[in-house]
């Protein structure tokens, strides 16, 4: 009997080998290209922005210190680190009555009040400017921790103590210290 479908082993030499691994590199290599132009990057870049917080209870502003971590209070997600704080007393008008002498034309002197409006600090509330610092992707946009900061747009912060809806009055790329878009 003589076998004619016997089967026969291959066997694997070096160019085998070598060819396997070129073809698993082609592969590597195209889907490495693919994934990088599917899956967006991230930049992460250091910033500093600055909220603006309008009528502040002057007892509560004592309430936040530089260090203090700042969360966006929507989402309770960390938005960054207060570096400064600036505090100006709030204006207000208010009217007041000036006592004025003058002579008439028979030479008496004559007294008259005259009201007047002026403006004055309030002693009861000033505006709170914090400044942050904060890691943000900059990739599409400015965003930390998935908030996205955006001058001139409203911003419900808080700290362990401090509360307040403020307004973003800057945004700063830390590197170049110049002011974000």
């Amino acid at each position: 009997m003589t076998k004619k479908n016997e089967t026969k082993k291959h066997k694997y030499n070096f160019i085998d080998f070598v060819l396997i691994i070129v073809a698993l590199a082609i592969v590597a290599v195209g889907a490495y290209f693919i994934v990088k132009g599917v899956v967006p990057q991230t930049t992460e870049s250091a910033i500093t922005f600055t909220v603006e917080v309008h009528d502040v209870d002057n007892e509560a502003v004592n309430d936040i210190g530089i260090g203090d971590l700042i969360s966006y209070l929507d989402t309770k997600t960390y938005l960054g680190t207060v570096k400064k704080i600036t505090v100006t007393p709030e204006k207000v008008e208010c009217v007041v009555n000036e006592t004025v002498e003058a002579l008439n034309e028979q030479g008496e002197t004559v007294t008259s009040v005259e009201k007047k409006v002026k403006t004055v600090d309030s002693s009861l509330y000033s505006t709170v400017s914090i400044t942050l610092t904060a890691v943000a992707d900059t990739s599409v946009g400015i965003e930390v921790n998935g908030v996205q900061i955006l001058s001139g747009e409203t911003i419900a912060i808080y700290s362990r103590n401090f509360a307040g809806t403020g307004m973003i009055t800057a945004i700063y790329n830390d590197t170049s210290n110049k002011e974000a878009k």
